[in-house]
């Protein structure tokens, strides 16, 4: 018989084995015929094989209702582990959706600028031909030298390639105004 059976001692309760342990410590009883022939007579004893049925049968009944308890929690566990599973894959997809729009945009942006750059380049080869014309018209003419229309070629040119874009540090959809009133009112 193991020694846990056999001690007399009240043991603290050790985790994971309450409901052992308190039976355990349900009282044991043996049983002795009676000298006289009278019948049988029941007596405590730490050695006995005995316990009272009724007894343990609450020690029993405490350990199913904490089974009850423990699987109620793993039933809903699992019920917030699927909504948190679903939720993860609706994040997945939206996260997944996004990251092709992006990569759409992208595309998109790259291709725009691939179009803007042979625009520029055919516009600055146009801009080149328009000078070339100016400058075998003038020459001819001798009017005014071609000044006019060398600064017109110089803006468009100008136009075409600015020399430092300036920030604008305006509101998109207001004219400035209120942002120009708050700095001045910090001054």
């Amino acid at each position: 018989m193991p020694t846990e059976n056999q001690s007399n001692t009240a043991l603290a309760p050790r985790p994971g084995k309450e409901f052992w342990d308190k039976l355990n410590a349900l009282p044991r009883y043996m049983f002795l015929l009676k000298p006289s022939d009278a019948g049988i007579q029941k007596l405590e004893d730490r050695a006995g094989n005995w316990i009272d049925v009724h007894e343990a049968q609450k020690v029993v009944d405490q350990a199913q209702d904490r089974i009850g308890e423990l699987q109620e929690a793993y039933v809903a566990a699992g019920e917030r582990g699927h909504v948190l599973r679903e939720e993860r894959e609706a994040l997945q997809q939206r996260l997944t959706s996004a990251d092709e729009r992006l990569d759409k945009a992208d595309d998109d942006f790259a291709l725009l600028s691939l179009e803007a750059g042979q625009r520029i380049d055919d516009l600055e080869e146009l801009l080149n031909e328009a000078r070339r014309s100016v400058d075998y018209h003038a020459g001819m003419q001798r009017e005014d030298g071609g000044d006019r229309l060398y600064g017109l070629l110089a803006r468009i040119s100008a136009a075409l390639k600015p020399e430092k874009v300036e920030r604008c540090d305006e509101i998109p959809g207001t004219s400035g105004m209120r942002l120009n009133m708050l700095a001045n009112q910090g001054e």
